[in-house]
């Protein structure tokens, strides 16, 4: 699916030519290519990310006890297919006259939080059906009962290291919660949108 992230526009003081416009929207291609490195870049050094990519024996900076991955029970790791998503190449279109003083607009179409949802939605067997980022953004429950083993595996455990217990097994916040993935795509898009020529 395509999502129009909005328009960037473009404007040359002088008459335009076939040549001229090219050359602007090459510009424009420039700012959005430069736009996605700095998106590839927040998102694979962001703490969510690198301990979930750790796998289910890795170190927390995040949790108290256990880690990101052992927690919201992955089989494998689901990063890379969020990473294609942000890897797909974003568009720029030809450009259209929008007025009789050389304005161009350019429609830029690339990568939503919808598109993550849709491809996140399969990736933990206990909540068939749902995006675990989309319940990220929300809050995930039941922190107080996990219960991390990081010397051995739990023979029921899908991540291998965590498992839900029916009696709390600690105090404070009961739920996780980040943004992080739909905060990256809204700067990208505000990169793009900001950009000047």
């Amino acid at each position: 699916m395509k999502y129009k992230f909005g328009t960037l526009k473009a404007t040359l003081e002088r008459n335009i030519n076939k040549q001229g416009k090219e050359k602007v929207r090459g510009m424009v291609v420039g700012r959005v290519n430069s736009a996605q490195k700095k998106a590839l870049k927040a998102f694979d050094d962001n703490p969510y990310t690198k301990e979930i990519e750790a796998g289910a024996f890795a170190k927390s900076g995040i949790l108290n006890t256990g880690n990101l991955y052992s927690f919201l029970g992955f089989p494998y790791n689901p990063i890379p297919t969020i990473r294609a998503i942000l890897e797909k190449k974003t568009r720029v279109s030809k450009g259209r006259k929008i007025n009789s003083k050389n304005r161009y607009r350019f429609i830029i179409t690339g990568p939503q939080i919808e598109d993550v949802y849709s491809v996140t939605d399969n990736q933990l067997p206990w909540i068939s059906g749902r995006s675990w980022v989309e319940m990220l953004d929300k809050g995930i429950g039941n922190y107080s009962n996990y219960l991390f083993s990081p010397g051995k595996t739990f023979p029921k455990s899908i991540s291998g290291t965590g498992i839900q217990t029916k009696t709390t097994k600690r105090g404070g916040s009961e739920s996780v919660q980040s943004s992080y993935i739909k905060q990256i795509l809204e700067n990208y898009k505000q990169d793009i949108l900001k950009a000047s020529l």
